[in-house]
C-alpha cells in the first residue's frame, strides 16, 4: 500500500528502526497521555462519541487509551512495522476489557475506504477520527496546489457520521519557519518526554521564499536497553561519555501554518465548527510558545 509514494521503501518510518525504538523516543507513555488524556475525552464525550478511528496509530499508545476508557477503536497506519507493534500490544492485553476487538490494519489516507480487510468501516460512519502526534504532516503534497492534501482530508470527512469530529495536529510549525528551529520545550511537549534524545539538528527548506519541507536528526540513546546490538547502532560522545546509539535521520515533515491548515479545514469540511487549542489545552500558557496546534473539527449534522 504505496499510495502515492513510488514503493513502500519511501515512505516514512518504513524500515522498522523507528517502530523498535519508539519507546525510547517518546518516554513514558504513561505520562504522555496524562497530558491530553482529560481533554481529549471531553472532546469525545461532548460529541457523544463511541466508535473511534485512530488514522495514525502507530504502535497503539493513543488507541489503548481510548480502549480502556470504553471506547470502540478502529486503528490504522500507513507503516507495517508500527502496525506490528500495536497487534503485539493487542496480543499481550487480549484478557483485558475491549482489546479483543480492537481492529487494526494498513490503511492509506488517499484510499481510506479501502483499508487492510481486517479493519471495516461502520456504515453510518465514526463518531470521532483522530489523527495526532504530528502525522499529517508526514503526508506530501504529491499533485501540488493542495490537491493530495484535500484528497486525504476529504476521505476522512466521507468516513465521519454527520456531527462527528476530526481531531487533527501539527507541531507549531509558524514558529520553525520564523527562527530555523523548533520551540525550545519541544522535547518535553505533550506528546514526548524521553531523556534519550540527543544532538538534534533541524534543516528548513525554502522554494521561492515558501517553507516546502523540514528535515530533524538526532540520536536516541540505547544505553543499557536490549537494543545496544541493534543495526546501525554506534558509539558516540554524550555530555563528555561514550554512549550507544542510534542515529535518526533526514526525517521529513511537510508544514502547515496556523493559518493555512485552518483555511484548509475549513475548506474541506464547510461549513463545520472549528477551533484550535495550543498543546489540547483551551489558551496558550503566558510566555510560552506552543508547540503543537490542536485543530478540533465538528461536521456539521
Amino acid at each position: 500500500m504505496t499510495g502515492n509514494f513510488k514503493t513502500d521503501v519511501d515512505r516514512p518510518y518504513s524500515n522498522g528502526r523507528e517502530a523498535s525504538i519508539w519507546h525510547l523516543y517518546i518516554g513514558s507513555a504513561e505520562k504522555r497521555i496524562q497530558n491530553y488524556k482529560s481533554t481529549l475525552l471531553e472532546i469525545l464525550e461532548q460529541h457523544d462519541a463511541k466508535h473511534v478511528l485512530d488514522a495514525a496509530c502507530a504502535t497503539g499508545i493513543d488507541s489503548a487509551l481510548l480502549i480502556e476508557e470504553g471506547y470502540r477503536v478502529n486503528s490504522t497506519d500507513a507503516c507495517e512495522p508500527f502496525l506490528k507493534e500495536a497487534r503485539e500490544m493487542r496480543w499481550r492485553r487480549r484478557h483485558d476489557p475491549g482489546f479483543e476487538d480492537w481492529s487494526i490494519g494498513l490503511g492509506d489516507w488517499l484510499d481510506l475506504r479501502n483499508c487492510e480487510k481486517t479493519v471495516q468501516h461502520p456504515d453510518e460512519g465514526y463518531d470521532a477520527i483522530l489523527c495526532i502526534g504530528n502525522s499529517f504532516c508526514c503526508l506530501p503534497d504529491f499533485e501540488g496546489n493542495q490537491i493530495t492534501l484535500k484528497k486525504a482530508l476529504s476521505n476522512f470527512n466521507d468516513l465521519l457520521k454527520p456531527g462527528g469530529v476530526l481531531i487533527i495536529d501539527h507541531r507549531n510549525y509558524d514558529y520553525v519557519i520564523k527562527n530555523c528551529v523548533f520551540p525550545p520545550n519541544s522535547h518535553e511537549s505533550i506528546y514526548y518526554n524521553s531523556n534519550r534524545i540527543f544532538n538534534v539538528t533541524t534543516t528548513v527548506s525554502f522554494v521561492n521564499g515558501k517553507c516546502e519541507k523540514i528535515e530533524t536528526g538526532m540520536y536516541v540513546d540505547l544505553t543499557d536497553t536490549d537494543l545496544e546490538d541493534m543495526k546501525g547502532a554506534e558509539i558516540v560522545e554524550r555530555d563528555g561519555k561514550k554512549v550507544c546509539a542510534l542515529l535518526l535521520n533526514t526525517i521529513p515533515q511537510y508544514p502547515h501554518t496556523l493559518q493555512g491548515m485552518t483555511a484548509l479545514l475549513k475548506e474541506v469540511f464547510t461549513p463545520a465548527l472549528h477551533r484550535v487549542l495550543p498543546d489540547f489545552k483551551e489558551t496558550k500558557e503566558e510566555g510560552e510558545d506552543p508547540v503543537y496546534c490542536v485543530h478540533v473539527v465538528t461536521k456539521p449534522s
